[in-house]
């Protein structure tokens, strides 16, 4: 990771005190010509989700009844070669070039020695797996498959492959109308333009998980795959969509499918009650082509017939652009800003620090919510901005 990405992460975590019940998080608000140090108390009060490596509680500000989504990993239970920085990078590169509609809004982090916190906006509504179990109508699948790939597309054009698209990684905002986000990028990965163009590893949900991933493709001897992988997993999505069950429970299933063997995806959705129209079983088609090079891009998926008159929802992300650019118009870090990120264009953490807020001087005025605690030490940590 260079310094600009480094720098980027850096600015993302948030000045936090731990406590027993409780942890406390700084930021800065400008008035007039000083800063007012604010703090804020934030305690679980729910478990949302467990996964391999930790738990993701909700949590609540004081008694504000404002929610925040808080992932906990356990830095010991992480494999050798998973590095959970990647997650925070990739995460800070998706908050500073997309305004929030499309994925998740990350909202900082923080840590101890032992566990890594990532905070994220909360949503109700919970993950697509809530909502899924029956066909969907096909205007609410086109919507949503729409979305999807308008959010993969920034990351493609980021070098971000997902490599886990299911439904529990689609989280829904709304159903009326039905708006949904990307998230959970604990093994997406980004490729620089520097570097070389395909992955390696084997990593996704298998039932959702294209075949060169899961080292099923006969035909294809090589181990690597490429963006690709993402849009045969929405593929399978689009279809559990559409008729309200996985495309394929097994490997076993899979396997059939790549030897032209078993019942037909399009047969399925020709035979729904309200079948699915001849262009969306073209672009899902395209999607479950077996050979990588043949699937559509998120680009080439968008201009796809099935997705006509539908409004688009990315018309505010910044161009495909490197993430640090030293264009004025772009975030950068100089010398002159002492380090700090100076920019109109990023996002600000909802009680992140302001922009152009730098730590006070002496006498700044300062609001503490709650009571005065003796904090643990061992645990008391700076954590930006500087």
């Amino acid at each position: 990771m260079d310094t600009a990405q480094s720098d980027l992460v850096e600015w993302y975590k948030l000045e936090t005190e731990f406590f027993q019940d409780h942890v406390r998080h700084a930021r800065y608000v400008k008035e007039k010509n000083t800063h007012k140090k604010v703090k804020e108390d934030w305690s679980n009060c729910g478990e949302l989700g467990t996964g391999g490596f930790g738990v993701v509680y909700k949590q609540v500000l004081g008694t504000t009844g404002r929610y925040r989504a808080v992932k906990t990993i356990d830095k010991k239970r992480l494999p050798p070669k998973l590095d959970y920085y990647r997650e925070l990078l990739i995460m800070a590169i998706l908050a500073k070039v997309c305004h929030p509609l499309l994925f998740v809004e990350f909202l900082g982090w923080f840590d101890k020695p032992e566990t890594l916190y990532i905070a994220m906006e909360y949503l109700p509504e919970g993950d697509l797996t809530k909502h899924i179990g029956s066909p969907l109508p096909q205007a609410t699948v086109q919507t949503i498959s729409k979305q999807i790939l308008e959010g993969l597309k920034v990351m493609h054009q980021k070098g971000i492959a997902h490599r886990d698209l299911k439904p529990a990684n689609i989280f829904v905002v709304s159903t009326s109308p039905f708006r949904v986000k990307l998230g959970d990028f604990g093994i997406s990965k980004r490729i620089r333009p520097q570097d070389t163009t395909t992955f390696h590893t084997q990593v996704s949900t298998r039932i959702y998980g294209a075949p060169e991933v899961l080292g099923l493709d006969s035909n294809n001897e090589a181990s690597d795959y490429t963006n690709s992988v993402d849009i045969w997993s929405l593929g399978c999505v689009l279809y559990e969509l559409l008729a309200g069950a996985p495309l394929f429970a097994s490997d076993f299933q899979l396997s059939r499918y790549l030897f032209g063997k078993g019942p037909s995806p399009e047969d399925t959705l020709k035979g729904l009650p309200t079948p699915t129209d001849d262009a969306g079983i073209s672009l899902l088609k395209s999607m479950l082509t077996i050979e990588p090079e043949d699937r559509p891009t998120a680009v080439g998926a968008l201009g796809n017939a099935w997705f006509a008159g539908l409004k688009s929802d990315d018309e505010d992300c910044e161009d495909d652009q490197d993430e640090m650019t030293q264009s004025g118009n772009e975030g950068t870090y100089n010398k002159e800003s002492e380090g700090k990120l100076t920019t109109r264009d990023l996002p600000r953490p909802q009680w992140g620090s302001d922009l152009t807020a730098r730590k006070p001087e002496v006498g700044a005025t300062m609001t503490i919510q709650g009571a005065e605690e003796k904090t643990d030490p061992q645990y008391s940590t700076i954590m930006s901005p500087k």
